[in-house]
């Protein structure tokens, strides 16, 4: 009898149960919850917002402005942004090493810095800049724009950490359920 059925008969909770599924496991896993993660992060774009401020989302008018996420919807995208694209990038990263936590670190910095250059003292000087140094290319344009209407939200702020904290809290989860046999 091998040792998953003798700890199920003992009533223990079996250890590495999902050491036996394939390697690709754990990206697929990771790239599942990333897109979970993605396909909230959008529903509330679609749901909640106008659709004027997303450039990469479509409006869509029938559920615009629906509110189905309440007060979170002005901080939810942030947070599943930040988790998402952990989760994107741990999966590209090998499992047990300190990539996939500088991943989370990472992508927590760059959702920080968005919402930063969105703080009225810094929103108009970035963007001058940006069209100072880049104004004729379309994407520094738009990054601009971005910047300039923007408005500065502390609480993306913390979204974006706890973003950052529970994708590293589920890394560590998945690999450790995961197992040995995945640490190279």
């Amino acid at each position: 009898m091998d040792s998953f059925a003798v700890n199920a008969i003992a009533g223990r909770a079996p250890e590495r149960i999902v050491s036996r599924w394939p390697l690709w496991t754990r990206v697929s896993v990771l790239t599942l919850a990333g897109l979970v993660a993605l396909g909230l992060g959008l529903a509330v774009y679609v749901a909640d917002r106008d659709g004027s401020g997303a450039a990469l989302v479509p409006v869509a008018a029938a559920m615009a402005g629906a509110r189905w996420f309440g007060t979170a919807g002005a901080w939810l995208p942030t947070f599943t942004h930040t988790l998402a694209f952990s989760l994107f990038s741990a999966a590209a990263l090998p499992a047990r090493s300190p990539w996939p936590v500088f991943a989370c670190a990472g992508w927590c910095a760059v959702n920080v810095a968005f919402e930063m250059g969105q703080h009225p003292a810094l929103q108009r000087p970035l963007a001058d800049a940006l069209i100072a140094t880049g104004g004729a290319n379309a994407e520094v344009r738009l990054l601009a724009r971005y910047f300039s209407l923007g408005r500065f939200d502390p609480l993306d702020i913390v979204a974006a950490i706890g973003g950052a904290l529970a994708a590293g809290a589920f890394i560590a989860l998945l690999d450790r359920c995961l197992g040995e046999r995945h640490a190279h």
